[in-house]
């Protein structure tokens, strides 16, 4: 187990929910609606962003996920009427700012590793390494050249950015208190919306059940199968490696 690995996964968990979340707040605001700056949303303060479940969740996917943070905010409060672009327009336009802010954030650290110099680096000494399936302590020779500071500080942000990327899909699912959920509910017809808000106390239980409950049942019967991994991290990963200078999978085997 690697602990550092696991703490700087958390720590990039903590910092991208945040964003989100303030980042929602700041789009609410700028639409008209001062309710998220009432309750003190737009601070980038973890603990007015952040839910008690979404951090257990945090935690767990931070020892069982290899370099990526996944977990949810608190759901951010808005009056709709207040939006100038309309209620269901502007609901959406909240929802969609924190994972698009997200998305782009990750996106933005990964192009910038192409920024790095050639040389005393571990973008560079990985690409002398790259033949070599090299894990902890063989890896960690491989790259000795490179002063052990600066490799964690590549390593913590390639995780960020990853697990910006990975907290922007997970919003995509459509159940409480994820953005796709507010998404559903703003373009459903007036009957179904009431319908699936009357549901929405159900959506964290259910998102639990995905990602917890069944890959630990599935287990049980010798079946490896973990959503988030499949889902959200697998993806993710998939953006990073095709905008990294080296193999993404470098950084999560220090």
């Amino acid at each position: 187990m690697n602990v550092i690995l696991m703490v700087e996964t958390f720590v990039a968990f903590i910092l991208a929910v945040t964003i989100h979340g303030a980042a929602q707040a700041r789009m609410a605001t700028l639409l008209g609606d001062t309710t998220p700056r009432l309750r003190g949303r737009l601070s980038l303060f973890p603990q007015q962003q952040l839910s008690a479940i979404g951090i257990i969740a945090g935690i767990v996917f931070s020892v069982t996920t290899v370099g990526a943070g996944i977990g949810w905010g608190k759901p951010l409060e808005i009056d709709a009427r207040k939006l100038r672009i309309g209620p269901n327009i502007g609901t959406i336009v909240v929802a969609l700012s924190g994972l698009v802010f997200n998305a782009l954030l990750g996106v933005v650290i990964l192009s910038l590793f192409h920024l790095l110099p050639d040389l005393n680096t571990f973008a560079h000494q990985a690409n002398v390494c790259v033949d070599g399936e090299l894990t902890g302590v063989a890896l960690q020779g491989c790259v000795q050249s490179v002063p052990g500071w600066a490799l964690r500080i590549e390593q913590f942000f390639f995780i960020f950015a990853l697990t910006n990327i990975a907290v922007a899909i997970l919003n995509i699912i459509p159940l409480h208190p994820l953005d796709g959920y507010h998404v559903l509910f703003a373009l459903l017809p007036t009957r179904q919306a009431i319908g699936w808000r009357n549901f929405a106390q159900w959506g964290e239980l259910l998102l639990l059940v995905i990602f917890f409950v069944i890959p630990v049942i599935l287990q049980f019967l010798n079946i490896s199968f973990s959503p988030a991994n499949l889902f959200i991290v697998g993806p993710a990963a998939t953006i990073a490696v095709n905008l990294l200078p080296v193999p993404a999978n470098l950084f999560v085997r220090m």
